[in-house]
């Protein structure tokens, strides 16, 4: 069953200015402690904390709705999912964990028992790694329960569990609760993909621009909300998921992202990959053991074009290396064939 009338509904070019826009409020919230005018506002430094955490939920949304689309849309999508995806994301992670060892090393800091549980799950050289752990899992368990002959609603039922089962192990394991706040975005992305149809009549019912209005209102109460407020854990679970659902649909149903499709902001957004797993290790180099940057401006804006330009260059990297391995495949079917 293919999805009708929204092939134009969360396009490539949106959600790459999403993933854009998300890149940078990551980036941001990670250099609250950096920023002396924020670091010394308690309320400034709660708002930064919970814009982070909103945008990776923006992220996981997106990457639910990506993968429920193209399991609807594209034919034998799960046949070739676990080289296409999985494995050129863990090889991503493979790299990243070589790259980050060797700046750890360079700083004495290198950890044998950190680096192995980095090929696996609870913790990693990469710093602010946590999130590419965890869309590795999600991954595995996406393809061992959509392979099966079972009802769609039933599959997406069945990934909901296994989310909170991950967030039930994340609490027993004191992983710390950024690692789950936001991951129940990930099945509330493939509901939003899966009734896409229902609700956009109910939308259309009452009104765009009052949807959009109440949405917006929203998310400036939560944000107040979250500024003034400490959260227990539960609690940021759900507002977090919730806020990064709004926040995400809001930009996309106001129309005010096909505004600001332009090639700077797609060309950030394609490396919204790169520029996550980077940035870290950046902010660690320019207020390290070898080199401080101590003018705020200067640091931020050495953070963040450091972080691009590498991210580019990894980018092309990653892209030769997928090349190679879709060759090497599609040379191995060739000869099973012959």
């Amino acid at each position: 069953m293919k999805l009708k009338g929204n092939e134009g509904y969360f396009s490539i070019k949106e959600t790459t200015v999403l993933k854009c826009l998300f890149a940078i409020l990551v980036i941001l919230s990670h250099l609250r402690y950096h920023i002396s005018f924020v670091y010394n506002n308690a309320i400034l430094m709660n708002a930064f904390n919970y814009l982070g955490h909103i945008s990776v939920g923006g992220f996981f949304f997106i990457s639910g709705y990506g993968l429920y689309y193209s399991f609807i849309n594209k034919p034998n999508y799960l046949k070739g999912f676990l080289r296409n995806r999985f494995l050129t994301i863990y090889l991503r992670d493979v790299a990243l964990i070589v790259l980050y060892s060797i700046i750890l090393l360079c700083f004495g800091e290198f950890d044998w028992k950190l680096f192995i549980k980095s090929f696996f799950i609870g913790g990693t050289v990469i710093i602010y790694g946590w999130y590419i752990q965890a869309i590795i899992v999600f991954y595995i368990c996406f393809w061992l329960i959509f392979i099966l002959k079972i009802k769609n609603e039933i599959k997406i039922l069945i990934f909901t569990a296994f989310a909170f089962i991950y967030i039930a192990l994340c609490m027993i394991l004191n992983l710390g609760w950024y690692w789950y706040q936001s991951i129940l975005c990930l099945p509330l992305g493939m509901l939003w993909c899966n009734y896409y149809n229902n609700i956009s009549r109910i939308v259309k019912f009452l009104g765009n621009y009052f949807v959009n209005i109440v949405v917006f209102l929203t998310v400036i109460a939560a944000v107040v909300l979250s500024v003034y407020f400490d959260f227990s854990p539960i609690t940021n679970l759900l507002f977090v998921t919730a806020v990064s659902t709004i926040l995400v649909l809001s930009l996309i149903n106001s129309g005010i992202i096909k505004f600001i499709i332009v090639r700077p902001i797609i060309f950030i957004g394609s490396l919204s990959f790169e520029i996550y797993a980077l940035h870290g290790a950046f902010i660690k180099i320019f207020r390290g053991a070898f080199l401080w940057i101590d003018n705020t401006l200067l640091f931020v804006a050495s953070v963040l074009i450091s972080t691009i330009l590498t991210a580019f260059l990894l980018n092309l990297l990653f892209k030769f290396l997928d090349s190679k391995t879709r060759k090497s495949a599609e040379v191995s079917n060739e000869e099973k064939t012959s």
